[in-house]
């Protein structure tokens, strides 16, 4: 019998993924399963109790924009992951504090983690854990640029790659979304934010003046790198202190073409326009040309790529650490590649914050878990994670 009662809120991919590694990793007694809808929440969490041989998963019906609902959830659960949709996070952390539960979320959005941030003091009293950002960008990423950060006594340089890709892309798109697709807009909706000179800049996402073109090692070959906020707080938390850092995004080449496209014709906007008459949202158009071209299906294979490069000097040479960490989709459990990096970086600070190891306040991942231990973490889940460090 385990020690922790755990909640899931959401039983999409990432959340059944998360609830997966809770009962087999993170020493559960219970993982509550919820979701607004009921037979989703059951079909998961069958599914979760038949992938482990455990009956430690359960369904429950909870609709996640009632901050009262969630909040009684909550209550007399040790730790939870917050999987629900990006607009509901914020009424979820809210509750989470209400109930003095540690929770991690998925979001990724500046705006949302800005109000979780103003709840900091409040969680620093109630003895509470808020880790936004979790899954595999920003979360996963940013421990792995955390890890390699460390290896140098006195970092001055840190680029970082980021990549979900179908192992087998099809034209024209050559691209499969394994998430819904308001976390593709909102990767590609903000200014980004980098360091030149020792100083902070903005530069615009997607920009092809700053995309440049990386080859790695097969299966993927050469890919175009655009900037993107996928590193998430390090440009102001580990980064604060370089000369250079700068984030990217990998896609097969001809995505960045693609996406400047829409956005040149006005399909990225969120404000209302009219249409002979009919009022309308150009994104929610545009998703719901483009969702059905590029969802992913049950038997999608993915491959998720975190790359972190740091430099430095150490003794008088220029030396390069490097750390990447590739995953593939687990034909034993079924869970892709993305649902694996996501749901089970989640699973993990949502584990560790449950055994007390996490200081309580609103904390990005890679100031809630220290390197070596979440490296551990990740290698004992089957990430394949090759790291150097050399001249560079």
């Amino acid at each position: 019998m385990g020690r922790y009662r755990y909640g899931v809120i959401g039983a999409g991919r990432q959340g059944t993924a998360a609830a997966f590694d809770l009962v087999v990793r993170g020493d559960a007694e219970e993982v509550l399963l919820a979701d607004v809808d009921p037979e989703g929440a059951k079909d998961a969490a069958e599914r979760v109790n038949r992938l482990t041989e455990a009956e430690a998963c359960r369904p429950v019906t909870l609709d996640a924009g009632d901050v009262a609902a969630v909040t009684d959830f909550l209550t007399d659960i040790d730790a939870a992951v917050d999987a629900a949709p990006l607009h509901l996070i914020a009424g979820v952390t809210r509750a989470a504090l209400d109930a003095r539960t540690h929770v991690t979320d998925l979001s990724a959005d500046p705006d949302t983690v800005g109000l979780q941030y103003e709840m900091h003091d409040e969680a620093v009293f109630r003895g509470v854990s808020i880790v936004p950002g979790c899954g595999e960008a920003p979360g996963l990423g940013s421990n792995v640029q955390a890890y390699v950060l460390a290896q140098l006594p006195d970092p001055e340089e840190l680029q970082f790659y980021d990549a979900g890709l179908p192992l087998e892309p099809e034209p024209p798109w050559n691209y499969r979304l394994t998430f819904h697709i308001d976390g593709l807009w909102n990767e590609y909706a903000h200014p980004v934010r980098w360091i030149r000179g020792g100083e902070p800049i903005e530069v615009r996402n997607l920009d092809p003046a700053e995309t440049v073109t990386i080859e790695l090692a097969p299966p993927l070959g050469v890919l175009e790198a655009f900037p993107s906020n996928a590193g998430g707080m390090i440009v102001k938390t580990l980064a604060a202190g370089l000369r250079t850092y700068e984030a990217r995004v990998l896609r097969y080449p001809g995505h960045v073409a693609q996406i400047n496209a829409f956005r040149d014709l006005g399909l990225l906007r969120t404000d209302e326009i009219a249409v002979d008459g009919t009022r309308v949202v150009p994104r929610e158009v545009l998703s719901a040309l483009l969702e059905p071209q590029v969802e992913a299906g049950p038997d999608v294979r993915d491959i998720v790529i975190a790359r972190a490069e740091a430099y430095g000097t150490v003794d008088g040479t220029r030396m390069r650490a490097v750390l990447e960490l590739r995953d593939v989709p687990d034909p034993v459990t079924g869970f892709t590649a993305m649902e694996r990096t996501t749901g089970f970086h989640a699973a993990i600070v949502t584990a560790m914050a449950a055994r007390g190891e996490i200081l309580a306040g609103v904390m990005p991942p890679e100031l809630a878990a220290a390197p070596v231990p979440m490296m551990a973490e990740l290698r004992a889940r089957g990430f394949q994670i090759e790291e150097s460090f050399e001249p560079a």
